[in-house]
């Protein structure tokens, strides 16, 4: 019990202990933050949060924050966001004096800075704000780095700028969006305008009506133009205050009174005092330059001081820029006169016997402090950029090598680098290269360049397509050189600068060629040990002349048999003991690589190769080694997959091949198994200054990297070229290709997939890409459950979506899993057991982490993102044609984010960009989802004006109309799967919204190719969709202010309705009068023969005036400027259906019309085809509605009734609707004066059309009528010929007139004569007539008969149509309305059509029939 209790003490005092250590390691932690934060805090974090406000702060309405404290140097914004929307939205001052930002331009409106009032950020680093504030009242901007004013549109309140100690410069024009601005702080910029340019910037200052301060004091134009204050009072009237004095009443009248030249006229004073004062300025600097040298003690101990003391950044940093521009300055004068400036810069150091150690240290600190301060990264990386002209001690290639490593860092470092390389670093070569090309400072400069395009050739095109002016210099040294020996740099320089296709071309000539010939020829350089690098190169450079040169250049080659010397150089390599080393590994795989380039074009060459001098042979020897340098592997392999491919060598040799390389299987152990350790060894001790051979145990002191870090550019070379062999034997092949068929068996027995899959781990894209063709091509049959499980593990590691071209090997990813969805076999059917569900939620969340990703408007990050999304789009797409997945396609978590990733797409996307088409899934099916988006009390509700939205309206139809998702095209192939149909493009949603809607015959068919799922599942989707009134949704969604006010004035018009006159119209005054008096006198039943025109003035009309003359039967006489059948098209008529009608902005507003015509197919679907009658009636029933019936005759009015037919689409709507109701039985009186109202609303929405058809009709003489124009006439026959087969069912009606609501039907008492009176006016009765006689008309001459097109039969049939149609709607009249007979039948029997016809007397014995 006492060794217990002492056990038990023992234990608590370790944990007290252990506890306490764990106090002070914290405590630790905590003062070296707060020592870190006291002396530079560079982010804001909580605890800022709290010290201001409270460890409450996140409950607390923060109004103000101040981060102007000394301790406070503020990089970046992010912090704030650590506030939610609520908080930041009470924010109403914000100071951040005396930091370091360059952009402020996270505070916007759409950020949650909604009533930012004041926003102080003096002394920053800020160059171009763009800001977006609507309530911000006070903006200082002071001590900056401004150029340009800020844009002042996106801050209508500001009232007080100041903007004062920046370097503004150029016109005042930017101010002019600043009306509301009354004080303005613009001095000590760099204004610098002549007297006339500022008489031109006062114009812009005078549209600012309230300013009464003005602060210009410090620019340079004042120095030379005193007098600018008299004009300045003058212009602006406004003013209190120029520069800080009060203008007073007396002093205004003064400068009224005073006269004074116009400001022209002091152009040249203003000039000559300027050039005066330049000359002055010039002459000090000389001075001040004679006695100021720039000095590396000084660089250093600017750099030692940013790193000891962060708040020095700013200062520091510029005074080393100035030391660097004044380095670079005097190096480039002659040579007598900047002799002894490196001397200069080298002095003062104290131990001046070890300067490599001060070199590493100051570059290594130039390097440290861009890492860690992004607002003085690109000044330090000019800085750097400038001293590699110092030749001196290596320390210009140890800048050049730095700048090369930031290059190869994140993308904004390497486009800051690139962009301080091109002009500065080429700039100082050039000069050094003109000067002596074979001098230390040219040979240092190019060294350095060298070493950087070694680290990375394959990044730097854009820096080496930038030295072509460089590429003439060196490559005319190499023509005129007698000995290349002495330049070996410039030969190495030209190899890597013609490894580009431009530059290739650009100096690939005979002369050149020819040159290389005879290097290549030459014995002491291709024997001499101390110039093997020189032979590689020279070889390197043939290789890209060949590749990039004409036909001229490779005959040079090829004359003097170049490839013979070359094999016989690489088997003398090949056979002897020094394989291993560096140099030899590398001049072999530089001979192998100028033989692929001679080989690829010319095909003789490689067969001459191949037969004569055995390279298949060499190269077997070679690969077949164990122990083989990555660069020749690489090159190896590259040249025999470029033999391999040519038919004649791979039918004689594969087989021979396969079976020396023992069936390509040892290949494999390269790729991160037993032989990778040697591959990477070899591949360091290449990399390093000895390339002697390795020491015993040297080799045991490399440590092996894991594929995870696998960085080294020669391995990676070498697993590409590894992959690409296996890529070749894996394509798809016969069943006599029979080295493919063993290849492929065997390294299936050695799991070839799981060690491909594996180098996705390699942090390499290339190497990624390269395994996913590789393992696409293969067929899905040889992968296995655990590789499976491999790929679904990828995808779910590749976090950082936008990091190099992690999009392009996701998208290949997501095609192998579509591969296996669509799998028959058992592979397939192992997945969609196994695999599926887990791939569909990994899949699924990488495309909502891809949607959230903002690519700024960078076009390649778009693309890239886009068809990544697509991709996977396209893998949901064939789960869906597999019945067993769609229920994994409808988690609850997928239903959620769905809106998410819509209103992504509609923010984050251009207009002009693809679709990602989610909606086009077995998700997108669900109308649940896309209600959801739809809703306007939605968190994600789209914009009725962006094209994602019309995209969801346009998928509800699809859904609700019955079309499949399935690919029902007609193919070849026997499958069990259903294939998905391709995505379709916007442009192929738009045609199917412009044409005319199928008949039921035509949507039945479609229900054919549902399966049991999509059958079942439509039928649900309708039900719901009309439970949760998605009509009303929609509607709502496109009633925007005007289709308010629009429906508002339709029930005005509902009561004492008549149709406005237009101006374009040939409607009489006294026909509209007619229409619009609502007590109509009663007609008598005959009119008297002598009432109208005799016979002999018939005779002396012409055919189209006694149409006229008829059809417009009130006119007592035909005007001459009325004759005329074919006036101007209406505008109503205008076919308006551009996708976007603003082609000029890149964030396009969709064309209305087609969201609207997308809902009028709805609207079909459900009265056409309804999947219940339940939906049928509900819709029907809202359709009859009045409220619903003026909302939808407004959106519809809101476009030209013409584009996407919209106005025919309506009424063959309403004509399913009305026709059903009026087949069933008579209700009571209160249903049918509802019912009644509805027709009448068509009617007259009918009518208001009826005119412009009248004015179409007049110009059939020059042309037909359009298709969609014959359409429109066809529906409002059809339309009017139901609505009058109801007028017996309402004269039927008992106490019709006292239920419905027309108080201006006084003697309304529901007679056939009443109700055909209310429902058709005379107006439509001409129509209908004129419609009628359209058909004759044309058949008589109207149009262009003499052009008889393919086809003008389905033309005529379709005239035909519409005269049938016409008719059956008189028919209806001449039967209900007795009185209307006699006018109906004298308009056809006076009628003359053209050329002296009449109207054909079988047409009149039908109509009467």
């Amino acid at each position: 019990s006492e060794r217990a209790r002492s056990e038990g003490r023992s234990n608590v005092d370790k944990d007290e202990h252990d506890q306490n250590e764990r106090d002070q390691k914290e405590k630790a932690e905590q003062e070296n933050e707060e020592f870190e934060r006291g002396v530079h805090i560079a982010r804001i974090t909580a605890r800022d949060f709290e010290r201001m406000h409270g460890v409450n702060w996140k409950f607390t309405r923060i109004r103000r924050l101040d981060f102007s404290g000394d301790k406070y140097k503020l990089e970046s914004l992010s912090g704030l966001f650590l506030m939610d929307r609520v908080r930041m939205s009470h924010l109403t001052v914000l100071d951040l004096t005396d930091n370091r930002l360059n952009s402020i331009d996270d505070l916007q409106n759409e950020n949650g800075f909604d009533c930012l009032v004041t926003l102080i950020a003096r002394r920053n680093m800020i160059s171009e704000p763009k800001l977006s504030l609507k309530r911000l009242i006070e903006l200082n901007l002071s001590r900056n780095d401004l150029t340009l004013p800020p844009e002042l549109g996106g801050m209508p309140c500001l009232e007080v700028l100041v903007l004062s100690h920046n370097k503004m410069s150029g016109s005042f024009s930017a101010f002019k969006a600043g009306a509301r601005i009354k004080h303005l702080d613009i001095s000590n910029n760099q204004y610098d305008c002549c007297p006339s340019e500022l008489k031109h910037g006062l114009d812009f200052l005078t549209r600012m009506k309230n300013l009464v301060t003005l602060r210009m004091t410090g620019n340079p134009f004042i120095e030379h133009f005193d007098k600018y204050e008299i004009f300045i009072i003058k212009e602006l009237t406004t003013l209190t205050k120029l520069d800080d004095l009060k203008i007073t009443r007396t002093m205004r009248m003064d400068v009224a009174a005073a006269k004074v030249a116009p400001l022209e006229y002091y152009d040249d004073a203003f000039k000559e005092k300027k050039l005066d004062a330049e000359k002055e300025n010039s002459k000090k600097k000389k001075e001040t330059v004679a006695t100021s040298f720039p000095r590396l003690i000084v660089i250093k101990n600017k750099l030692e001081d940013i790193l000891d003391d962060p708040s020095t950044l700013q200062q520091n940093v510029n005074s080393i820029l100035d030391e660097a521009k004044m380095f670079t300055g005097l190096i480039s004068r002659p040579a007598n006169q900047g002799s002894d400036i490196e001397e200069t810069f080298w002095s003062e150091m104290q131990d001046k016997t070890h300067y490599e150690p001060l070199v590493n240290r100051v570059v290594e600190m130039f390097v440290t402090i861009i890492e860690r301060h992004e607002s003085a990264r690109y000044l330090l990386i000019e800085a750097l950029g400038r001293l590699t002209a110092v030749c001196k001690h290596g320390f210009g290639a140890k800048c050049m090598n730095a700048l090369a490593r930031i290059m190869l860092g994140d993308e904004l470092s390497r486009a800051k680098a690139s962009r301080i390389f091109l002009p500065l670093v080429l700039d100082n070569v050039m000069i050094f290269v003109r000067k002596a090309i074979l001098g230390e400072q040219s040979k240092a400069l190019i060294n350095g360049i060298n070493a950087m395009f070694k680290k990375s050739d394959d990044n730097l095109e854009e820096v080496a397509s930038s030295m072509k002016d460089l590429l003439e210099q060196l490559v005319t040294y190499i023509m005129r050189a007698k000995n290349l020996s002495e330049g070996p740099h410039i030969v190495k320089l030209v190899a890597y600068l013609t490894n580009t296709e431009e530059n290739g071309k650009l100096v690939a000539t005979e002369e050149l060629a020819q040159r290389c010939v005879d290097a290549v020829d030459n014995k002491s350089i291709a024997e001499a040990e101390n110039l093997r690098d020189l032979y590689s190169d020279i070889l390197s450079l043939a290789g890209n002349l060949i590749k990039n040169g004409p036909d001229e250049v490779i005959e040079k080659f090829t004359s003097e048999s170049t490839h013979v010397k070359v094999i016989s150089r690489a088997v003398i390599i090949a056979g002897g003991q020094k394989l291993h080393e560096p140099g030899e590994a590398d001049l072999l795989s530089k001979i192998f690589n100028f033989l692929a380039a001679m080989m690829e074009r010319m095909p003789q060459v490689l067969h001459d190769c191949c037969n004569s001098f055995h390279i298949i042979e060499n190269l077997c020897q070679i690969l077949a080694k164990h122990r083989i340098h990555p660069d020749v592997l690489s090159s190896a392999t590259k040249c025999l997959i470029l033999i391999l491919k040519d038919k004649e060598m791979y039918s004689k040799h594969s087989l021979d091949i396969v079976s020396k390389l023992q069936l390509i299987v040892p290949f494999l152990e390269f790729l991160g198994g037993k032989r990778y350790a040697d591959l990477f060894k070899l591949a360091i001790k290449a990399e390093s200054d000895d390339k002697t051979s390795p020491q015993e145990g040297e080799d045991d002191n490399i440590e092996i990297p894991p594929l995870t870090h696998m960085s080294n550019d020669s391995v990676c070379k070498a697993f590409l070229g590894i992959i690409h062999l296996i890529g070749f034997f894996a394509q798809k092949h016969g069943p006599d290709d029979r080295a493919r068929m063993q290849v492929n068996d065997a390294m299936g027995t050695h799991h070839r997939e799981q060690v491909l899959l594996h180098l996705l781990l390699v942090p390499r894209d290339d190497i990624k890409i390269a395994v996913m063709d590789c393992i696409v091509t293969m067929p899905v049959e040889q992968i296995d459950t655990e590789e499976m499980g491999m790929v679904i593990q990828a995808i779910s590691d590749m976090r950082n979506i936008g990091e190099g071209q992690t999009e392009k090997v996701l998208s290949k990813l997501m095609q192998l899993l579509g591969r296996l969805v669509e799998d028959d076999n058992d592979t397939g059917k192992t997945f969609k057991k196994t695999y599926a569900q887990i791939a569909i939620a990994e899949v699924y969340e990488t495309l909502i982490r891809n949607s959230e990703r903002d690519t700024h408007g960078e076009q390649r990050e778009e693309t890239q993102k886009l068809e990544l999304s697509r991709s996977i789009v396209q893998f949901l797409q064939a789960c869906g044609q597999v019945p067993s997945l769609r229920r994994h396609l409808r988690s609850s978590e997928i239903n959620r984010r769905f809106p998410d990733i819509m209103k992504n797409e509609e923010v984050l996307h251009r207009a002009d960009a693809d679709d990602v088409c989610l909606e086009q899934t077995w998700i997108g099916r669900s109308l649940e989802n896309l209600l959801e988006c739809l809703k306007a009390s939605s968190k994600n509700a789209l914009d009725p004006k962006k094209k994602v939205m019309f995209r969801l309206l346009s998928r509800v139809a699809d859904v609700l109309e019955g079309t499949t998702d399935a690919d029902i095209r007609p193919s070849s192939e026997s499958r069990s799967i259903r294939r998905p149909m391709p995505m379709q493009s916007l442009r192929e949603i738009c045609d199917k919204e412009k044409r005319m809607f199928p008949d039921r015959a035509q949507l039945e068919r479609q229900h054919r190719y549902l399966d049991d799922d999509e059958w079942n599942d439509r039928t649900e989707q309708a039900v719901k969709f009309v439970r949760l009134h998605g009509l009303k949704v929609i509607r709502d969604l496109l009633s925007g202010f005007q289709v308010r006010e629009l429906a508002r004035k339709i029930e005005e018009q509902i009561g004492d309705w008549a149709p406005e006159a237009d101006s374009q119209s040939d409607v009489d005054d006294d026909v509209l009068e007619r229409i619009q008096d609502q007590e109509r006198q009663k007609r008598k039943k005959r009119r008297a023969l002598e009432g109208l025109p005799g016979n002999d003035g018939m005779q002396e009309m012409s055919g189209h005036e006694a149409l006229m003359h008829t059809v417009q039967r009130f006119r007592v006489s035909v005007e001459e400027h009325e004759r005329s059948l074919f006036p101007t098209e209406p505008k109503e008529f205008e076919n308006s259906d551009a996708m976007f009608p603003d082609k000029g902005d890149s964030d396009k507003d969709m064309n209305n019309v087609w969201a609207i015509a997308a809902y009028l197919r709805i609207l079909h679907a459900l009265v056409v085809v309804p999947p219940t009658d339940e939906c049928f009636y509900a819709v029907v029933q809202e359709l009859l509605r009045g409220d619903a019936q003026t909302q939808l005759q407004a959106i519809v009015q809101q476009v030209p009734c013409l584009s996407c037919c919209v106005v025919a689409k309506l009424l063959r709507v309403m004509y399913y609707a009305m026709r059903s109701i009026t087949e069933a039985p008579i209700p009571s009186s209160n249903i049918m004066a509802e019912r009644f109202n509805a027709y009448r609303m068509m009617s007259k929405f009918l009518c208001t059309h009826a005119q412009w058809i009248m004015v179409l009709l007049r110009l059939t003489k020059e042309r037909p009528l359009k298709e969609n124009e014959e359409i429109l006439g066809n529906e409002s026959a059809r339309l009017m010929t139901v609505i009058l087969s109801g007028v017996p069912h309402f004269a039927r009606c008992p106490d019709l007139h006292l239920n419905i609501r027309m108080d201006h039907l006084s003697t309304f008492k529901g007679t056939l004569a009443d109700i055909v009176d209310e429902l058709l006016s005379d107006l439509a009765v001409r129509m209908f007539i004129q419609t009628a006689l359209y058909e004759l008309q044309m058949d008589a001459g109207g149009g262009q008969r003499h052009e008889f097109g393919n086809d003008a039969t389905r033309e005529a049939y379709r005239r035909v149509s519409l005269r049938d149609d016409a008719t059956r709607v008189l028919v209806s009249l001449l039967v209900l309305d007795a009185e209307k007979a006699y006018d109906v039948l004298e308009a056809f029997s006076i009628a003359e059509i053209f050329d002296g016809q009449t109207v054909r007397p079988c047409y009149l014995a039908g109509l009467l029939q």
